[in-house]
């Protein structure tokens, strides 16, 4: 398999191709707002949030250093 650099896979991650063939940026996350009921819900559950949120940083720092990209993690990346 191919290995994809972290600037491919980041413009998979931020374009998409729209019908006509031009391509569009996402909007940044810091615009999105999230319904007000799922704002409530993950302040109620942010004590059980963090752990998750630091392992998920801890395993993407791994494949930054690994020179992984998004497309080149298999299930065996994950395991380890």
């Amino acid at each position: 398999m191919a290995r994809t650099s972290r600037s491919e896979t980041n413009q998979y991650l931020i374009k998409s191709q729209s019908a006509n063939g031009t391509y569009q940026s996402a909007p940044s996350l810091s615009s999105v707002r999230a319904p007000a009921g799922f704002e409530l819900l993950a302040g109620e559950h942010l004590l059980a949030r963090n752990p998750y949120y630091r392992v998920a940083s801890e395993f993407f720092n791994w494949c930054d250093q690994a020179g992984l990209g998004l497309f080149d993690i298999e299930p065996v990346h994950v395991a380890a």
